[in-house]
Parts: structure tokens; sequence; C-alpha cells
């Protein structure tokens, strides 16, 4: 009886285990509404998901960077899905990439970066590339 409880226990677990995080949205990080100038120059209201010096992947959806954010030196962010990001006024992302052939931002084969400011448009986004590359690279079908 003992191990019949050990056993579902464990399988319960390796389950759990195997879902992959993008099933899991309550685990995910939580939103701030942010006011953001559109492509016609109203203001309208997003959802966002912050972006940390953590983050090294943008997926389809909403991000903010709202303060001052500076990646470690070699880093670089991974654009995989369609990406929006809000730079609020004030706020800077600094991405510097190292070594030959790295972009500070890499967009992948299919994917998009859209960049909305605020009000002031005070707001920055600095990237410098590696030596040769481009600070912010589009992956094309071969490089995939």
């Amino acid at each position: 009886m003992k191990r019949k409880i050990l056993s579902i226990i464990l399988s319960v677990i390796m389950v759990i285990g195997m879902i992959p995080f993008t099933a899991l949205p309550a685990f995910a990080a939580e939103t701030v509404t942010v006011d953001y100038i559109d492509e016609t120059g109203s203001l309208q209201t997003a959802d966002c998901r912050e972006i940390t010096a953590d983050t090294r992947s943008l997926g389809s959806g909403w991000y903010v960077v709202n303060s001052s954010i500076r990646f470690p030196d070699g880093a670089y962010l991974s654009v995989d899905g369609n990406a929006n990001v809000i730079v609020c006024d004030d706020c800077e992302l600094v991405i510097m990439s190292v070594g030959a052939f790295f972009p500070a931002i890499k967009v992948n084969n299919g994917k998009s970066l859209t960049v909305f400011g605020q009000e002031a448009g005070s707001g920055e986004i600095e990237v410098r590339g590696g030596e040769n590359c481009a600070g912010i690279s589009v992956a094309s079908a071969s490089d995939a």
C-alpha cells in the first residue's frame, strides 16, 4: 500500500515537471498597466510584463522598461515572438554585447519588435552589437 501511494505521488510530480511553463500562466510575472503613445500619436494603455536585467527573451505580448536597466556585459535579448516594448519617460535600457557576431538584440525569423514611448519621449534604448555585428539584428531563415 505504501509503495502504491509513493508511486502515485512520484507520477504526479513527474507529470507536473513535464508541463511547459507557457502552459502555466499563473506562474507568469505580474503585469503593470502602462500608458504609451501609439503610432498615430494617441494615448493608449497596455498591461505589460516588466523587463529586468535578468530578462533574456521576449515572446509575443507587451513589455515595459520602467526603470534604468543595464544588462550584464555580453548578455543579449532574443525576440522570440511579436513583442511590443514601452520605454517609460526618463528610463533606459542598455545592452552592450561583446565578442564577434553577437547582436545586443536578436529578432528571430518571422518575429517582430515594436518600440513605443510615452508623452515626453525621454525614454531611451542604447544597444551595441559585438565586433562586426549590428546592435539590433534580424535573423534570416538561414540563421534559424
